[in-house]
């Protein structure tokens, strides 16, 4: 993508752009950033020699960028917002001259220049060409300050009159800047006839009657006339605005006929079996071929067909009734009253279905009314399958360590294995895994911790005072170890000595 090369600080004020082709506009700090993806004239690229100009809707120049391919950017400058200093307002686009210039959400209308034929083209948008609401749209873009990310496509493409960038349009009459429809809603000098066509040539008559026949005046449609015996009787030939024709007696509206026999007004008709006069259907018959109506009302019929009921093919259900729905299913016993059967089908007729049957056999037991069989199949009883599926087991077969059906046990310490060389045992104490022992004991009889003479076994937790788990005392008889050459304990060889010490 291009780098715009027409940003400015926004302290910066020019008096105006120029380019080669003299598109000339004035700087603004209120800029609008666009990217082209292509333009073309007349489905052709146009060169890098070409520009994009961007107009307000009164025509002043507001940005125009040499095309460059895709990327292309165009900078449109806006109208200079008002600034406020120490309360007083001023005027920017004054001083910038751009009064006037779009502000945000102000429609941009875009253009080509080809510099080939230095001419400017407008891009239009041709919407319902060739009905009343045609209408060609030039190409705009709204101002927006951000910079505007969906990329524009312009194509400049010629009007209905071959003009490249024109706006003629093709009116509902298919006419190239035509007027459209005249004040007869048709095209061209047309009219419309009575029957609303456009150049039609239906013509109202003498009856007020659009493409009417008009009144076919007295025709001679007597007996000497032009018209048949079937054409009078048939109303041909009006003879006035209402409708009316001449009768037999050239009467217009009058009802005078002619018979079957030919004569004018007479009284003889063709009865229903085709005879001028003649008698019908005789008594007790249906037709003129001597037939009579069967048991279904059909004349001549062979009445209600073998093995029907009635005559619409209707046979008899199950429970005799003709048409009925009734029918044979498969029903079950049901013991135990829980709605649900067991055992084999019977057949029977669905309108006399009797009390203990069902039209199910999803009976697990029919002899359990709630049907809730527990494990060891008793209904309603209460053994479940425990975690290592015994039924009824209550998980009894789950050793310490919580496998089913495992080898670890707790000793009576507490600890789980399987490992039955690591069993808790009492100490000498009767305590479980306790740290009391059997040991050598020796008597101190002087209390100074070393003890004298023949062992004695003790368990360690009942040692009663005055043992002690040694035998280094040399003078049991003195708690300090130093008997004196006087044999006193704790003496200084005094007792005993003489006068000479």
């Amino acid at each position: 993508m291009k780098k715009n090369n027409l940003f400015f600080t926004l302290t910066m004020i020019l008096s105006g752009i120029l380019f080669s082709q003299d598109f000339n506009f004035n700087q603004s700090q209120q800029q609008a950033v666009y990217f082209i993806d292509s333009a073309s004239l007349g489905g052709e690229e146009i060169s890098a020699e070409d520009f994009v100009l961007a107009r307000t809707l009164g025509g002043t120049l507001v940005g125009a960028t040499q095309y460059d391919e895709y990327g292309t950017d165009l900078v449109v400058m806006g109208e200079d917002l008002d600034i406020i200093v120490d309360g007083d307002t001023y005027s920017v686009c004054e001083t910038t001259g751009t009064c006037g210039y779009p502000r945000q959400g102000d429609s941009i209308f875009l253009s080509v220049y080809d510099s080939s034929s230095n001419q400017e083209y407008t891009p239009f948008a041709f919407m319902d060409n060739g009905t009343s609401s045609a209408t060609a749209i030039p190409q705009a873009v709204i101002f927006s300050t951000l910079i505007n990310e969906d990329f524009i496509l312009i194509q400049v493409t010629e009007d209905c009159e071959g003009l490249m960038g024109g706006d003629a349009l093709v009116d509902e009459c298919g006419v190239c800047s035509g007027s459209g429809l005249n004040e007869n809603g048709c095209c061209g000098d047309d009219a419309k006839d009575c029957e609303g066509l456009c150049g039609g040539d239906a013509l109202v008559d003498e009856c007020g009657i659009c493409n009417g026949g008009g009144v076919q005046q007295d025709c001679g449609c007597g007996t000497d006339g032009t018209l048949d015996l079937e054409d009078l009787n048939n109303g041909e030939g009006a003879c006035d605005c209402e409708g009316n024709v001449l009768d037999c007696f050239d009467d217009c509206g009058g009802d005078a006929v002619v018979d079957c026999i030919g004569v004018c007004g007479g009284d003889a008709v063709i009865d229903e079996c085709g005879v001028c006069n003649g008698n019908g259907i005789p008594a007790n018959e249906c037709d003129c071929f001597g037939n009579a109506l069967d048991a279904c009302g059909v004349c001549g019929g062979s009445g209600i067909p073998d093995g029907d009921c009635d005559c619409f093919g209707s046979i008899n259900d199950c429970a005799g009734e003709c048409g009925g729905s009734a029918d044979y299913g498969d029903y079950f016993m049901d013991s135990d009253n829980d709605g649900l059967g067991f055992g084999d089908a019977v057949s029977l007729c669905d309108a006399s279905v009797p009390d203990g049957f069902v039209g199910n056999g999803d009976d697990l037991d029919d002899n359990c009314f709630s049907n809730i069989i527990d494990c060891a199949g008793t209904c309603d009883g209460s053994s479940i399958v425990d975690s290592c599926g015994v039924c009824g087991g209550l998980d009894s077969a789950v050793d310490c360590a919580g496998v089913c059906f495992g080898s670890a046990t707790t000793d009576n310490c507490g600890t789980c294995d399987a490992d039955s060389s690591n069993d808790c045992v009492q100490d000498c104490a009767g305590s479980w895994g306790g740290s009391a022992v059997e040991a050598s004991y020796y008597f101190d009889s002087d209390g100074d911790g070393l003890g004298f003479g023949d062992a004695t076994i003790f368990c360690s937790a009942y040692v009663t005072d005055g043992w002690v788990l040694n035998a280094d005392d040399l003078e049991p008889d003195c708690s300090t170890n130093d008997t004196d050459e006087c044999n006193v304990c704790g003496g200084d060889n005094s007792s005993c000595a003489d006068c000479a010490g």
